[in-house]
């Protein structure tokens, strides 16, 4: 009799252990899903943004450059002036990048990749 129960009793446990091994996959495998649709959905949105946030800049641009050029009698200056603006914000983004930039988007990338 004991010797029955003892092979019930572990028939019981290795269900249990092959039950549990399948949610833990099954759960790994949805928190995978999720965080890759999290990550998918942010590229998403972040790339509609950055599209939108370019064609307002170029606009915008456009027509700083036909103001300035206005202002100062020369359409061709008043571009060639907001193109030195945009040089010089290159510039500054340059000499920043290794303190400020690439930290900034490091960190932003492994926040969002564990949130």
């Amino acid at each position: 009799m004991e010797v029955d129960d003892i092979k019930t009793k572990a028939r019981d446990l290795t269900t249990h252990i092959t039950e549990y091994a399948e949610t833990y996959y099954k759960l790994a495998v949805v928190k995978a899903t999720k965080k890759a649709t999290d990550i998918g959905s942010a590229v998403i949105a972040s790339l509609a943004a950055v599209i939108f946030g370019l064609l307002i800049i170029f606009f915008g641009s456009v027509a700083l450059a036909f103001w300035i050029g206005d202002l100062v009698e020369s359409r061709a200056l008043g571009f060639l002036i907001v193109a030195g603006f945009y040089l010089l914000v290159l510039v500054i983004i340059i000499a920043i990048r290794k303190n400020i930039v690439f930290p900034y988007f490091r960190n932003l990338l492994i926040r969002k990749f564990y949130d």
